[in-house]
């Protein structure tokens, strides 16, 4: 909320001051379009980041129909390559915690993805029936399993995992890519 309120109003309000700025002076013009482009751009983008954020929204819809709309977000800003996968129902009940539970996890490995794989493609394969998998991989640098420590994010989703007994494991090959399965126990 603060991200959407506080972040999204200080916006508005450089955006406003640099429309006036080129009524008052047309002269400026052609100097200031970009800024307003790049202010309604990074605009649009802390809505889209707070809306991924708002587990309210999460309630509300499918956690399947949720990943959709922000893999479309990632794919539009980050340059590569997502690709989802769903064998089962869209429209399977997860509790309200255990959905909150998956989505979390689900961005903490893409944003994993992100900062460290150096990936160009991510695949998402989600099994929803009878049972509930979801399997992460990417094409990224990886990393060797016995001498890295698991980090803080690995953690983590581990522990969120095991709040809906559930579990997450991380294969990774040095420069073939990661991935990462969360499954039901």
């Amino acid at each position: 909320r603060d991200l959407h309120d506080d972040a999204g109003q200080q916006l508005t309000y450089i955006n406003f001051v640099v429309e006036n700025l080129k009524l008052d002076n047309p002269e400026f013009n052609g100097a200031l379009q970009p800024v307003s482009q790049s202010i309604q751009s990074l605009s649009n983008s802390i809505r889209s980041i707070s809306h991924s954020l708002n587990s309210q929204l999460l309630i509300k819809d499918s956690l399947i129909k949720a990943m959709e709309a922000e893999i479309e977000r990632l794919k539009n800003f980050t340059g590569i390559l997502f690709t989802l996968h769903l064998e089962g129902s869209k429209k399977k009940n997860y509790g309200g915690n255990e959905k909150i539970v998956i989505y979390r996890i689900f961005q903490e490995a893409v944003n994993n993805i992100l900062k460290h794989s150096g990936a160009s493609e991510v695949v998402i394969d989600l099994v929803t029936e009878p049972y509930f998998k979801m399997v992460i991989s990417d094409n990224g640098k990886g990393f060797d399993n016995q001498s890295t420590g698991r980090g803080i994010g690995l953690g983590n989703m581990a522990k969120r995992a095991e709040i809906i007994n559930f579990k997450v494991t991380v294969a990774s090959i040095e420069t073939k890519g990661t991935t990462l399965t969360l499954s039901e126990k």
